[in-house]
């Protein structure tokens, strides 16, 4: 919950939401106290879907999400070549 990454995401998140406010105490507020509420949140999240999901594993489902992960990454490189080629 103290990941270094996660903290900087949220307080991006957060920063951007309250950069497009109006600049009063109480968003000030509400915004500091959502960054540790929503590292929390993602912690109990991430740690729900790993303890119910694992039943669900075996090795079809591992080959078929690194099958579909390889082909959106191969998709996304291709994208960005053509951007790059063709402007």
């Amino acid at each position: 919950m103290t990941n270094p990454l996660s903290m900087a995401a949220w307080l991006g998140f957060s920063s951007v939401v309250i950069g497009s406010t109006s600049a009063n105490l109480m968003a000030y507020v509400w915004f500091a106290l959502s960054v540790p509420a929503g590292c929390a949140t993602w912690v109990v999240f991430i740690s729900s879907v790993l303890h119910f999901g694992r039943r669900f594993v075996n090795v079809t489902v591992l080959r078929i999400v690194n099958v579909l992960g390889g082909l959106c990454l191969c998709g996304f490189g291709l994208h960005l070549l053509s951007i790059l080629i063709f402007g």
